[in-house]
């Protein structure tokens, strides 16, 4: 009796096991999304062609439904780093006021909610988004475990390109 209470226990201590290594690390086959990742390089083909070897600050944090994703590299340029000055009234901004923040706060994309990743395509769908309210489909490629590549074509009546962009693993 005491050997089959025994053998019970350390089946379920392996079970247990290997049940948090496979929630910790995805699939046990390759490499996973989860984690904490920077973007490091940023190429763009075909129409509007550009190379951004030095992205801006940005962070996308993936757990094992859920991501996070905040940028400061947007589509436009980041303006000069320049102090807002505090509103004379927080209740109510003066038109210049309300201009001066919405420049700053123009090229930062925020945007967090699930995630799907079916083989080498990932979709995110936003619950909430400053920047990119819609469903976002993008083709992944790892190349290893601490680096993937997000890569995006225009849409449909848009002039086509390509968009790769590279982001590490930093935790």
């Amino acid at each position: 009796m005491r050997a089959c209470l025994l053998a019970v226990a350390i089946v379920g201590i392996v079970a247990s096991a290997a049940d948090v290594g496979l929630t910790q690390t995805g699939t046990p086959l390759g490499p996973s999304l989860e984690g904490v990742w920077r973007g490091t390089i940023s190429v763009t083909t075909g129409a509007n062609a550009s190379t951004n070897p030095n992205r801006l600050p940005n962070i996308i944090i993936y757990t094992r439904r859920h991501y996070s994703v905040l940028s400061q590299d947007a589509s436009v340029p980041r303006p000069p780093r320049q102090p807002v000055d505090p509103p004379k009234d927080a209740n109510n901004l003066t038109d210049a006021e309300k201009l001066a923040r919405y420049e700053l706060w123009l090229p930062v994309i925020a945007t967090s909610g699930e995630y799907e990743l079916n083989g080498n395509m990932l979709t995110h769908r936003p619950v909430i988004a400053k920047g990119t309210p819609a469903d976002q489909t993008f083709e992944v490629e790892f190349q290893g475990k601490d680096t993937f590549v997000q890569i995006s074509k225009s849409g449909l009546g848009q002039p086509a390109s390509v968009t790769r962009r590279t982001f590490v693993r930093i935790e």
